[in-house]
């Protein structure tokens, strides 16, 4: 056991290692950005050390508009953001699948809401943005039967990537409180098991006995693929991934061994440069406007003071005399004119100061992304179409288009495919069909930000109909060049229409049997009119021709009237 924890502790040092040399860089982000969440190898500070650098607040505003743009534009919890459709987009009409599909999403939604998940992606969004990485863990909820995840504090976590890319490994330095620890190994989440003492140390079991429930523990955690086991065995130890914890002051043992069948890290980069692990953030490029920023606020502020109450000069004589320079106050002198002046005259162009300092503020802006996400919401005019508000979230894309793409990737899909076997298994969804058994899954992204990146496809199919329809008025036969059934379907796919709204082509197939039933009746009844017709008519001419031997007025005339041929 000791190797083990020789080893674990070897693995640990070593991707804190990996992390040295960013973690002077992240202790700047944070100290500029968002001080409270940072927990980058510094001591803890009081609440006036904790914000002693923050002067004007613009850095953290425009963060808190990433976090709130990403999350609003990628993972809205009041709109569908993502749809799921088989690999094989011919199965995608079948009534069986469309229905299991569009079950299985409403439900994935409803337990991301009710779990708190969202909660976890918006802290996310926020780490993601200012460190260009982001981590958390996410766990079946033997409550509630769905799942549960928290976001974990930058600082406390270091990860790893597998040769795919993918983040697999994190190993935590946290502090856990006695009741935390007691309760999830000694009693293991269930307070009517017998306690398990031997799990823990004797300092946290005298702790404990003490009533010292709320006291620190520093515990250690890593989660990484397990590299041998045994896969017959269901035990915990032999899961395919391990998730360790122990005492990070003791060297006694394991606190607990909880594997999981499948990995519960759900962590993403914004961007990575080659094979590195650690990449960039947009908090990066703007850290230096944040700096100066608040150095500017200083120098202004500076100034109004020294324009205000600038500093004095004053007869010596005066040392030890009472002197006010409050509003007010009065002043007895024996000569006046000898009184104090101003050592210097300080005439600052604010204005000038103000223009600078709001230059910084608008690169801030641009550098976080935060101009784009209020583009709208700061517009002057009253009025906007549609179409312009579209134009302007393409912007948008042609900026975040490559971190949309690695965040699909990385943090939503493993995230999207947990909850969907989550929600077959609990038997909230009923499962597919036998003979769909084996089928692919694709998700489809349907945010407001990707469908802007599906855009300039949906702007290429409403020209092409455009020029078919000005063609169509020399020449209607090239109406048979277009497709229209699958023109609408791309067209609802890339503009995330609910698939509920199209009718699956079994029942289009049923419609158009039954309307072409009706026109073959309506052209049947139509056809046997006219025999009748033509039936009466002819019985009519028989007629008059059998009385044509008898005299007639009109002569040949009035017979060629009597048939109905002329008047």
């Amino acid at each position: 056991m000791r190797e083990d924890l020789k080893q674990f502790n070897a693995i640990g040092d070593s991707l804190k290692a990996m992390r040295n040399d960013y973690d002077p860089h992240f202790r700047e982000l944070g100290k500029h950005f968002q001080p409270r969440r940072a927990r980058f190898n510094e001591k803890k500070k009081t609440g006036d050390e904790v914000n002693r650098f923050i002067i004007n607040g613009r850095p953290r505003f425009a963060h808190r508009t990433l976090a709130s743009g990403m999350h609003s534009g990628i993972t809205s919890p009041a709109r569908p953001w993502f749809q799921l459709i088989p690999k094989d987009r011919s199965l995608a009409e079948y009534t069986p699948v469309k229905e299991h599909f569009t079950s299985a999403a409403i439900e994935m939604r409803q337990m991301m809401q009710s779990s708190g998940l969202y909660t976890m992606l918006h802290t996310m969004w926020g780490d993601v943005g200012l460190y260009g990485y982001d981590a958390a863990i996410i766990e079946d909820d033997e409550v509630t039967g769905g799942l549960f995840g928290h976001a974990l504090v930058p600082g406390e976590a270091w990860i790893a990537a597998n040769a795919r890319g993918m983040v697999d490994t994190t190993y935590r330095e946290i502090e856990y409180t006695v009741m935390q620890v007691v309760s999830k190994f000694v009693y293991r989440n269930d307070p009517t098991n017998s306690p398990d003492w031997g799990k823990v140390s004797t300092a946290v079991k005298n702790l404990w006995d003490a009533n010292k429930y709320t006291e620190a523990v520093p515990v250690k955690h890593i989660i990484m693929p397990r590299r041998e086991r045994d896969a017959r065995s269901p035990r915990a130890e032999n899961k395919p991934i391990m998730s360790v914890y122990w005492e990070g002051t003791e060297s006694k043992g394991l606190l607990g061994d909880l594997g999981y069948d499948e990995s519960p890290i759900n962590a993403s980069r914004w961007d990575v440069e080659g094979t590195r692990t650690y990449g960039s953030s947009p908090a990066m490029d703007a850290l230096g406007d944040a700096r100066e920023l608040q150095r500017k606020e200083r120098d202004k502020a500076e100034a109004i003071r020294r324009m205000n109450r600038p500093p004095m000069n004053a007869p010596i004589e005066m040392r030890n005399s009472p002197y006010s320079l409050m509003p007010e106050a009065v002043n007895f002198m024996q000569d006046p004119t000898k009184g104090m002046v101003p050592a210097y005259q300080v005439q600052p162009r604010i204005d000038q100061l103000i223009a600078d300092i709001d230059t910084s503020e608008e690169r801030i802006n641009e550098g976080m992304y935060a101009n784009l996400f209020l583009m709208i919401a700061n517009l002057d005019r009253r009025q906007i179409t549609a179409r312009e508000i579209d134009e302007r979230h393409e912007e948008k894309l042609l900026a975040l288009g490559p971190v949309l793409e690695r965040q699909h990737r990385e943090k939503l899909a493993p995230l999207i495919r947990r909850a969907y076997v989550k929600a077959v298994d609990s038997g909230r969804v009923a499962p597919l069909p036998a003979e769909f058994d084996g089928m692919g899954i694709e998700i489809d992204y349907i945010s407001t930000l990707a469908q802007a990146q599906k855009a300039v496809q949906t702007g290429g199919i409403e020209r092409l109909y455009s020029f078919i329809g000005n063609i169509a008025a020399v020449d209607g036969s090239v109406l048979d060049k277009v497709n229209n059934d699958h023109a609408v379907d791309e067209y609802a796919d890339m503009v995330g229409v609910s698939s509920k709204i199209l009718r699956s082509i079994d029942e289009v197939e049923e419609m158009r049997r039954q309307r072409q039933e009706q026109v073959q009746q309506q052209q049947a009844m139509e056809q046997a009119q006219q025999a009748t017709g033509v039936m009466q008519q002819g019985a009519q001419a028989a007629k008059l021709l059998s009385e044509a031997d008898a005299p007639r007025s009109g002569g040949s005339a009035g017979l060629l009237r009597d048939l109905g041929l002329t008047r």
